[in-house]
């Protein structure tokens, strides 16, 4: 399974700001939109489609922690000091997942970027919010791992905030995984997602990375990603050229398999989970699951399209902004 899990916020006000007073003031917003995706809430929803499933391995991306604080000496920190959790995604979906008697862990956890800044309320209420984007990997218990890696890519794009640019470090995590007497390799990732001139040029680069990291193996690969690239741009040519199969387009060949964005308006920088209307701004395919070496596919699905694969909450959520796939291989 490949799910971005959605942080919660696209930080859309904190990186418009011009001003101190502006980060602030937009910190604070950006938060507030966490708040309201409800973490807890779509970790249950995300726990329900992974028991319906069952897995043996979940890449997640956007697996993100969020701490806050009393504020400190810096309005801003990279990466950030303060340490009380508010939302920690992984331990929340692991917990909803044993809640169900599903039992899975997380063997791979790859930190990208850490920053921090003071978060105005008003009324006197200021604190310290921490945002630490993550990618991750959850086995299902009783799959025999080994070979965990994860590092940060050489390559990143930069944002500016408050006219300093912001490098922004994507990374990926990898699992060596046994079945049977056989070996397969199983990598997840998030590529750039910035939005500028230099966007599909970083992602090629990360996707580089990848194929002479760890895709570079005699195992077969399994590489599950929000790659944050549509068909044919070079990231999507790029995993081609080096052998690997779009699981989606082998197994459909005539079906789009969008899989973003919940969103009510598709121009709209803030996501809305909450969208009634699932296909209003599903219109862009940026997730994968690629497969290289002898696998044969049975089957790939999305998840998170079906309006009873919302939360049970008021407003009833969807489990993320994206959709997630799953898909089933044997491997003779």
């Amino acid at each position: 399974m490949s799910y971005n899990i959605f942080q919660g916020s696209e930080l859309s006000h904190s990186l418009a700001a011009k001003t101190l007073d502006q980060l602030s003031s937009g910190a604070a917003a950006d938060y507030q939109n966490v708040i309201r995706s409800n973490i807890p809430a779509r970790a249950r929803a995300l726990a329900a489609e992974i028991q319906a499933n069952r897995p043996m391995l979940v890449g997640l991306q956007e697996a993100v922690l969020w701490r806050t604080g009393t504020p400190g000496k810096s309005p801003v920190a990279i990466p950030g000091t303060t340490t009380h959790v508010s939302y920690d995604f992984v331990k929340l979906l692991e917990r909803a997942l044993a809640a169900r008697g599903a039992h899975y862990r997380a063997v791979a956890i790859t930190n990208n970027l850490d920053i921090q800044a003071t978060a105005d309320f008003g009324q006197g209420r200021k604190l310290d919010v921490r945002y630490t984007d993550r990618v991750a990997i959850l086995v299902r218990a009783g799959v025999t791992i080994a070979n965990l890696q994860h590092h940060n890519f050489q390559a990143h794009d930069a944002v500016n905030v408050l006219g300093v640019p912001i490098s922004v470090p994507d990374g990926w995590a990898s699992v060596d995984v046994k079945l049977g007497g056989r070996r397969f390799r199983f990598i997840t990732s998030h590529l750039d997602g910035i939005k500028d001139s230099r966007s599909n040029a970083i992602r090629a680069m990360e996707t580089g990375e990848i194929l002479s990291g760890p895709a570079k193996t005699r195992l077969p690969v399994l590489f599950t990603c929000d790659c944050n690239a549509k068909p044919p741009t070079n990231t999507h040519r790029e995993m081609v050229t080096a052998g690997f199969r779009d699981t989606w387009a082998k197994a459909h060949p005539r079906l789009l398999g969008l899989t973003c964005c919940h969103r009510s308006n598709p121009s709209n920088p803030e996501t809305n989970v909450a969208d009634p209307r699932p296909r209003k701004g599903i219109v862009e395919r940026l997730d994968y699951i690629w497969n290289r070496g002898p696998f044969a596919i049975l089957a790939i699905n999305r998840l998170g399209l079906n309006p009873n694969d919302r939360t049970r909450t008021k407003p009833r959520l969807w489990p993320s902004d994206h959709l997630g796939l799953v898909a089933q291989f044997s491997l003779p």
